[in-house]
């Protein structure tokens, strides 16, 4: 028998060492008896820095009120882990690392025998992918906003199914008031509205794209909006035609100051 149990711990060492995950195992008092070698390269950490589990809650979460929050949720999920002996689902959290770097890991634990398990799966290639796209997007509003650039799109029969936020900003409308109520030619002024609505859809039916086509728009309020629209084809899988990208920016000053530099042109 005894001999029976040192092939099992050694089976079980051996495993945890081993796995692609990170691994923490404890005894029901919350010693820490092993962090395997995976954990130890992800987080710098490793049995010489903890003695117990309350350790690592004070080092590798730091920041007293993120702990405290994420203690109460973790100690909620472990009780019930045991008591149904059932996987705990995983948890995301944020760990201090030795090298002075947060990094993000999905955690769960598990009752198993003599030893508590908590797996570390490291998700910080997939946060920092997400924080870079977050970033971008903000930085693109940012430009958006500041070049008073509105971006739509439409469908092929040009109803509009999404519009920035930015619209509010140049043309006063709320984006609930425009998605799926309006037509892209509902907004331009009533005289012309034909023939630019016929113009637009001759260039749908060709399915070609068009750079910097100057056109106006009327706000909420009335006013005549000066726009530069360009616009790109989206297909379907199938190759039909789903519609078009576009993005309206406001030169309105612009227009207003060649029209008023014209004028001073031709009366000189």
């Amino acid at each position: 028998e005894k001999a029976k149990a040192e092939v099992s711990e050694t089976k079980y060492r051996l495993l945890f060492e081993n796995s692609p995950v990170g691994v923490v195992a404890t005894d029901d008092k919350g010693q820490i008896l092993l962090i395997n070698k995976t954990l130890t390269e992800l987080t710098g950490y490793s049995t010489l820095d903890f003695n117990s589990v309350d350790q690592w809650w004070s080092i590798a979460y730091p920041d007293i009120e993120y702990r405290n929050q994420l203690m109460e949720a973790w100690n909620k999920a472990v009780v019930e882990s045991m008591m149904t002996k059932k996987a705990m689902p995983p948890q995301e959290v944020m760990v201090y690392c030795k090298d002075g770097r947060y990094r993000y890991f999905e955690i769960t634990f598990v009752f198993a025998g003599q030893y508590n398990i908590i797996t570390f799966v490291h998700v910080t290639d997939y946060k920092k992918a997400q924080e870079k796209l977050l970033e971008q997007e903000d930085r693109f509003n940012q430009l958006a906003t500041h070049s008073r650039t509105i971006t739509w799109e439409v469908n092929k029969d040009g109803l509009y199914t999404y519009v920035s936020d930015v619209i509010f900003d140049v043309l006063g409308y709320k984006v609930e008031e425009v998605v799926g109520k309006h037509h892209f030619y509902d907004l331009h002024p009533k005289e012309g509205r034909e023939e630019f609505k016929k113009a637009a859809f001759a260039v749908f039916e060709d399915k070609k794209d068009f750079n910097d086509l100057v056109n106006q728009i009327v706000s909420k309020s009335g006013k005549l909006i000066w726009v530069s629209t360009n616009g790109i084809s989206v297909f379907n899988s199938d190759g039909s035609l789903r519609g078009y990208r576009r993005s309206d920016t406001d030169i309105t000053t612009r227009k207003l100051s060649e029209e008023a530099l014209a004028v001073s042109e031709k009366d000189y």
